[in-house]
C-alpha cells in the first residue's frame, strides 16, 4: 500500500550557483548536503554514513565530542553524554558530568562538526547555509538555532520549514508534478517527534495551509514501548534485577542501560526489514525474540494517533483526498510498514516513501532558490549572550547559574531522555543557587525600597497603572488567608489580571491565585511563563495548570499556584515577579505594599501605514512599546523596552525565485542613526502574490525610549550597494 521508490540519482539544479550547504538537524541524526557551482547536490558522509548521530559528549577536559565518537565515549562515561540535544531545546541547559552546558552550545557542536566536514569536502565553508526547522517551532526555539549557528561560526544562515524542504524534494528530486492549487501532505516521523503539514502549490512556491504534530511521539517513544513490553514480560519475574537495569545509579549501570536501548533500537529497525529480531537484555542475560506482529501491536496506538493528526490537518486545511498530489513519508521512523498501511486506510491515498527518508529534508533544502538579497552576516541578537565560539574542541566553561535557565540532568540513555523532559535535581539546585544570588544582590527587596534600576521602564508603567487596594482576610499566621489582588501586568502579548488569591495550610501549604489572561497578539501564545512569588525573602516558583495556548485576541481564566509555601506572616506582604534572569521583571504586589510595575503597552502608530519598495509591499498594522516581545518567550533586557510591530508582507514579482524577508530587511534606525535588527527571529520566504500576515519583528530600545526612530525597509539586490533608492523609512516617535 506504500509507493516506495529508491533514492534517485540527484539531478543538477540547472544554472550557475554559489556553493551552498543544507543542514537538517534532527533529534537522533543530522543530515547535510552540499550543492556545487554546477548545481549538483551530494549528501555529506560522516564516518562512512549519511547519518551523523546528533549526540554530544563532554570529555573530562571540556572538549565536545560529536557523533559516533560521542556514542562510543558514552560506554565509558555515560553521565557526560546527551544523545538527543534537539529534544532538550526547551531546557535551557543540560548537566553533563560536572558541567552545566547550554543547549545552544550542544547544537553548535553538531553544526560545527557538519561545517568542518563540508569545508573538508568543498575546500572551504560555503557562504550560503540553509538550516531547516520544524514548521511548528516558535521564535524561542528558532532562536536556539540562531544562537547555535552563530557559535558554530556559520555565515548568515537561511531558515526553511522542514515540510517546505520536503515538498521541494518531492517535485525537484523525485520529479513529481504538483499543479497549482493541488496539495501535498508531508508526514514527518522522526526519532524525537512527529510533524505533519499540508502544503499547496502556488506560483512556483508552496503555501503552508495547516501544520500539526505530536511532541511526545517519535522513534524514541516506540523504543520505550518495547522496553515497557520487556518489563511486563521479564521484569515481573526479576524485579530487583530489572530495577538495577533501568534505574541506573552508577556508570556501570548506565552502560548496561544504554546497551539495552541501543539493542532495542536496532531490533526495531530490523523489524522494518524482516518479520522478527532478537535482542539481549543485560543484567537478566536473556535473549528475547521479538516479532513484527508484537511490535506493531505495541506501536499501533502511537501510529494511529499520527494518522489521526494527519487526517485532522487535511480537514482543517479544507483539502479532500482527490485534491492531494501525494502523501510523502519523511523521517527514519516513517519506514515502519504499518505507517503506510494506516495512512492509506485513513486518508485513501497510497503514501510515497523513498529508500532513505532521512535524507529528504536536507536534499530538499538544497533545491531552494538562492538568497535574493546580498548575504550579510547578521550580528547576534542583543542582550545577554554566552561567550563567543572558542576554537572547536576547546574546553567549555561552566556558565554562571544566573546566566541561563537550568535544565534536566540526563541519564545518559535514550530512556533517560524520554523520561527526562521534566525538570530534575539540577533544576532544583539551580533555583536554590538563583535564590541565594538574589538575596545577596538584594533582588528580593528592591521593589520595597523604591529603586527601579532593575526594571528600567517600570517607573512610567507604575504611574499609568496605580496599585488598587487589596481586600480580604490575610491575618498574619492564619492557616487560611484570602486576598483580592485586583492588579494587572503585561508579559509579551499577555495581559494578566490577578484576582482572588487563597492560601490554605491544610492543602499542603498551597497558594493559588485566579487570573484572567488575555492574548493581545494575533497568534496563539502559551501562558506557561516564568513567574515567582516572594514572601519573607524566599522566592518560590509559580506553576499553571496544564493548558494549551491562549488564542490570539482571546482571553481565558487560569489558576496559578505555589506549593509547599512556608507562611509565617501574611501572604498579602508577598509579591509576584514575572520574568527571570537578566530580563526586565514585571512586579505585582499581592497587597498594598510596594509598587506595581506593569509594563502597560503604548501605541506609537496611530493607523496602519503601507511601505512600497520595488517589489516589496509591507503594511505596518501596528507598533507598540512594551516590556516584552510578541512571538518571543521573554521580556526585554534590563534597562530596555521592546518595540513590537505587526506587519503584512508581500512580494509582488511573479517569479519562482522568491525573496527572503529577514531581520536584515526590516531594521530599526535609532535616533543616533544606528541600525538594529529584530530580536525575535524574522525569516519569511516570499513567493509570488501571497500576503504573509502577522510578521512580528521586535527591537530592543534603551529605556526610557524617547526620540525619533525610523522603521526601515531595506531591499538590496545581489551586487548592489545601499542607496536612498533601496530603503524606505517609517518615522516613529517614541
Amino acid at each position: 500500500m506504500v509507493g516506495s521508490v529508491d533514492l534517485p540519482s540527484l539531478p543538477a539544479v540547472h544554472g550557475t550557483f554559489e556553493p551552498s550547504l543544507a543542514i537538517d538537524f534532527g533529534s537522533t541524526h543530522t543530515v547535510a548536503a552540499l550543492r556545487g557551482r554546477d548545481g549538483r547536490v551530494q549528501p555529506l558522509m560522516f564516518d562512512g554514513s549519511f547519518l551523523l548521530p546528533s549526540a554530544v559528549l563532554i570529555a573530562p577536559d571540556g572538549r565536545m565530542v560529536v557523533g559516533r565518537d560521542a556514542e562510543r565515549g558514552a560506554r565509558l562515561e555515560p553521565s557526560r553524554f546527551e544523545p538527543n540535544p534537539k529534544r532538550r531545546v526547551d531546557d535551557g541547559a543540560v548537566l553533563l558530568g560536572d558541567r552545566n552546558v547550554p543547549v545552544p552550545h550542544l547544537v553548535a557542536a553538531v553544526l560545527r562538526r557538519v561545517a568542518d566536514e563540508a569545508a573538508r569536502v568543498a575546500g572551504s565553508l560555503p557562504a550560503d547555509v540553509v538550516l531547516s526547522h520544524p514548521a511548528g517551532w516558535g521564535a524561542h526555539r528558532r532562536q536556539v538555532l540562531v544562537d547555535a549557528a552563530a557559535r558554530a561560526g556559520l555565515p548568515a544562515v537561511r531558515f526553511v520549514p522542514e515540510p517546505v524542504a520536503a515538498a521541494r524534494y518531492f517535485t525537484g528530486v523525485l520529479g513529481r508534478s504538483v499543479p497549482d492549487g493541488s496539495a501535498l501532505l508531508v508526514y514527518d516521523f522522526g526519532g524525537g517527534t512527529f510533524d505533519t503539514s499540508v502544503l499547496q502549490a502556488a506560483d512556483g512556491g508552496w503555501r503552508v495551509l495547516a501544520t500539526d504534530g505530536l511532541p511526545d511521539v517519535g522513534g524514541l517513544d516506540l523504543d520505550a514501548a518495547i522496553v515497557e513490553h520487556l518489563r511486563v514480560t521479564l521484569g515481573v519475574w526479576s524485579p530487583d534485577q530489572w530495577a538495577r537495569l533501568v534505574h541506573a545509579t552508577d556508570d556501570a549501570a548506565r552502560r548496561r542501560n544504554r546497551m539495552l536501548w541501543e539493542d532495542v533500537r536496532a531490533a526495531k529497525e530490523q523489524l522494518s526489514r524482516s518479520s522478527s529480531a532478537s535482542l539481549l537484555v543485560p543484567v537478566l542475560d536473556v535473549d528475547v525474540h521479538l516479532t513484527r506482529d508484537e511490535f506493531e501491536r505495541l506501536a499501533r496506538p502511537y501510529l494511529e494517533r499520527t494518522a489521526d493528526v494527519a487526517a485532522g490537518a487535511l480537514q482543517r486545511a479544507g483539502i479532500r483526498a482527490d485534491q492531494l498530489a501525494g502523501v510523502f513519508l519523511v523521517g527514519g521512523s516513517s519506514r515502519i510498514p504499518l505507517v503506510g498501511t494506516l495512512l492509506h486506510h485513513r486518508i485513501g491515498v497510497a503514501p510515497t516513501v523513498i529508500e532513505q527518508p532521512e535524507l529528504v529534508v536536507a536534499l530538499g533544502s538544497s533545491h531552494l532558490p538562492e538568497r535574493a538579497p546580498e548575504p550579510r552576516s547578521a550580528p547576534p541578537p542583543p542582550g545577554p549572550t554566552f561567550p563567543g565560539p572558542p576554537p572547536f574542541g576547546s574546553p567549555v566553561a561552566a556558565p554562571s547559574p544566573t546566566g541561563i535557565p537550568l535544565g534536566t540532568p540526563p541519564t545518559g540513555s535514550s530512556a533517560g531522555t524520554h523520561v527526562g523532559r521534566r525538570r530534575g535535581v539540577a533544576a532544583i539546585a539551580g533555583v536554590l543557587v538563583v535564590v541565594l544570588v538574589a538575596v545577596v544582590l538584594g533582588w528580593t527587596t528592591w521593589p520595597w525600597g523604591g529603586s527601579d534600576e532593575k526594571t528600567g521602564v517600570g517607573q512610567a508603567d507604575s504611574a499609568s497603572s496605580p496599585p488598587v487596594a487589596a481586600t480580604g482576610s490575610a491575618r498574619p499566621g492564619a492557616p487560611h488567608q484570602e486576598v483580592t489582588v485586583n492588579k494587572t501586568a503585561w508579559y509579551g502579548p499577555l495581559k494578566i489580571t490577578f484576582g482572588k488569591m487563597v492560601y490554605d495550610a491544610g492543602m499542603d501549604d498551597q497558594l493559588t491565585v485566579e487570573t484572567t489572561v488575555e492574548n493581545e497578539g494575533p497568534k496563539n501564545y502559551s501562558p506557561r511563563i516564568d513567574m515567582t512569588f516572594t514572601l519573607d525573602g524566599v522566592q518560590s516558583s509559580v506553576s499553571v495548570s496544564d493548558v494549551g495556548a491562549v488564542a490570539g485576541k482571546q482571553k481565558t481564566r487560569l489558576v496559578y499556584s505555589v506549593r509547599s509555601l512556608e507562611v509565617k506572616g501574611s501572604v498579602a506582604d508577598g509579591f509576584f515577579t514575572i520574568g527571570s534572569g537578566d530580563e526586565a521583571q514585571a512586579v505585582v504586589p499581592a497587597g498594598n505594599k510596594g509598587k506595581l510595575v506593569a509594563y502597560q503597552p503604548r501605541s506609537v502608530l496611530p493607523k496602519p501605514v503601507t511601505l512600497t519598495l520595488r517589489d516589496l509591499v509591507v503594511t505596518v498594522q501596528s507598533c507598540h512599546v512594551r516590556g516584552g516581545f510578541f512571538d518571543f518567550n521573554g521580556q526585554a533586557d534590563a534597562g530596555y523596552e521592546a518595540l513590537n510591530c505587526i506587519l503584512d508582507v508581500q512580494y509582488t514579482r511573479d517569479t519562482a525565485g522568491g525573496h527572503i524577508f529577514d531581520r536584515d530587511t526590516i531594521v530599526l534606525v535609532q535616533p543616533n542613526g544606528t541600525e538594529v535588527g529584530s530580536t525575535p527571529l524574522v525569516s519569511e520566504a516570499l513567493y509570488g502574490p501571497e500576503i504573509h500576515r502577522n510578521v512580528m519583528p521586535g527591537y530592543l530600545v534603551k529605556s526610557p525610549a524617547k526620540g525619533q526612530y525610523r522603521l526601515r525597509l531595506v531591499d538590496v539586490h545581489a551586487g548592489e550597494t545601499r542607496s536612498d533608492a533601496s530603503v524606505k523609512d517609517l518615522p516613529l516617535t517614541l
